[in-house]
């Protein structure tokens, strides 16, 4: 069994680029990236990790 959870990273006040997310917050503008990881849940740990896969609105596909 796995689990799925889409998580904000990589967020910052200051360092941005064409393809961030943003939201402002208290007048404050904020850059981040959004995801979804994919992670074992049975068992003892080490969990591990089995993806992750970033919003590609947000992101540079090479």
């Amino acid at each position: 069994m796995v689990g799925l959870d889409g998580i904000e990273m990589l967020e910052s006040t200051k360092k941005c680029y064409e393809h961030c997310l943003t939201r402002e917050i208290d007048g404050v503008r904020h850059y981040f990236h959004r995801a979804v990881g994919c992670m074992t849940t049975i068992g003892s740990d080490p969990h591990v990790m089995v993806g992750i896969e970033f919003d590609a609105s947000c992101c540079l596909v090479v």
